[in-house]
């Protein structure tokens, strides 16, 4: 993609992500209701749009391996390798039966118009090296699984920019642990080359493998401390099959 059609496709984008934005009054207005349901019913509608916008303007596709793992309904906890930030993307368009948001680095809420669309999902940004920040985030992300909205986090914590995974933060475990849902874990592939690889946005296809749901939420604490290195190989082994 040549540096003319990298600004129009990145400005159809935009005009996406604005048009998205739109439905978070109504979003807002559902939860003052306490109609969880409705809420999640708007964004998954927003998100629909946002991925099918996203998808034409920058030739993005993805494809989905083992559809049929995918949980019926909410909540839980999908978690899976960062290769890039058309990650996100990615995980929205795989996860079309469900509303999806994400547990995101606070370095995040610089990346505009990103930062908005991730707050119009219904998710929360972490502050890594604040304690007491981490606690607060584990209680907004507890409540909002207790409302019945799915989440997603990237245990690695930053972006890998190839195939290559590296090592999962254990703590990543705990927002699953706390509010007692099950985890979907998920191999992201080739999505660096949709920009990170050549730091300009390319067309292509992003590979999304859903591997069968751990049920988190019925082990043991020591099943759980297991459970975290099973499903990070589980996840580097989906990566190295379909890549």
């Amino acid at each position: 993609m040549n540096p003319l059609k990298n600004t129009i496709a990145i400005n159809k984008v935009y005009r996406g992500f604005r048009k998205y934005l739109k439905n978070v009054p109504a979003i807002r207005a559902a939860q003052a209701r306490g109609d969880h349901a409705e809420a999640q019913r708007i964004i998954r509608r927003g998100e629909d749009y946002f991925c099918d916008h996203t998808g034409a303007s920058l030739g993005i596709k993805v494809d989905v391996i083992n559809p049929e793992n995918i949980p019926t309904e909410g909540p839980y906890l999908v978690v899976a390798n960062h290769q890039s930030y058309a990650d996100i993307y990615a995980l929205i368009d795989a996860f079309r039966s469900t509303q999806i948001g994400f547990i995101a680095k606070s370095e995040t809420k610089k990346l505009k118009p990103l930062a908005d669309v991730i707050r119009g999902t219904e998710s929360v940004f972490i502050d890594r090296g604040n304690p007491r920040a981490a606690i607060q985030t584990l209680k907004e992300t507890t409540e909002l699984f207790k409302n019945g909205y799915t989440l997603a986090i990237f245990p690695e914590g930053t972006r890998s920019h190839s195939n290559d995974m590296g090592y999962f933060k254990p703590g990543s475990f705990k927002f699953a642990q706390k509010a007692k849902v099950p985890i979907v874990p998920v191999s992201i592939i080739d999505s660096y080359k949709i920009f990170e690889e050549h730091n300009t946005f390319n067309a292509g296809t992003i590979k999304v493998v859903i591997h069968p749901t751990v049920h988190f939420e019925a082990m043991s604490r020591e099943e759980q401390n297991a459970a975290h290195e099973q499903i990070e190989n589980m996840i580097r082994t989906g990566i190295a099959k379909y890549r």
